[in-house]
């Protein structure tokens, strides 16, 4: 797992490289295209998947972003993935997606002073959040209360879809045997 994935246009690869080196001196890990091998075969599934194991989305919107193809998949996926948006304006942008209006910002360009510590903050309590809902089911218990306590928590909105993978990745859940016993509406 991932704390965050970024996206951004590559007009912004000096702010995204500063924003990663800030990040990862908080102890916040960090995937962004630069973590793409020139051997990927297809880039398109990796940035998918750092998605999906990333626990929070950051995207850094300027208007190149904003008009960019595969900036607005990767925040889209995201949004379909459940995933909660920091948005981090590096400049005005005049028609911003309505399914990105109401999104967290910081803005990242009226003032020679950048939030830096707000937004190192906000990252950590989010993730410290995500982290407790996880931590909160019965780890030593057989696999049956697990999967009654795993629905019982996703009925109740506790956790999400994408906390699921968090068990199928330590060998907890098995996504073929135990995801359909989870009650249908969880997944």
């Amino acid at each position: 797992m991932t704390d965050i994935f970024i996206s951004y246009s590559h007009a912004q690869i000096g702010f995204v490289d500063n924003l990663v080196k800030r990040l990862n001196a908080a102890g916040i890990s960090v995937w962004w295209d630069a973590n793409i091998g020139s051997t990927s075969a297809d880039w398109r599934v990796d940035i998918d998947k750092a998605i999906d194991n990333a626990t929070l989305f950051i995207l850094v919107m300027t208007e190149a972003a904003n008009d960019s193809a595969y900036v607005t998949f990767e925040w889209s996926y995201a949004l379909g993935r459940e995933k909660q948006i920091l948005m981090l304006m590096r400049e005005e942008v005049e028609k911003i997606h309505p399914r990105l209006k109401h999104k967290q910002e910081f803005r990242f360009y009226e003032s020679s002073i950048y939030p830096w510590d707000k937004l190192i903050d906000l990252v950590k309590a989010i993730l410290k959040e995500e982290a407790e809902k996880i931590a909160d089911i019965p780890l030593n218990t057989d696999r049956e209360a697990l999967i009654q306590a795993l629905s019982a928590l996703i009925e109740d909105g506790v956790i999400r879809r994408q906390n699921l993978r968090v068990f199928t990745q330590y060998g907890l859940l098995d996504p073929k045997e135990d995801y359909p016993k989870l009650k249908p509406d969880a997944l």
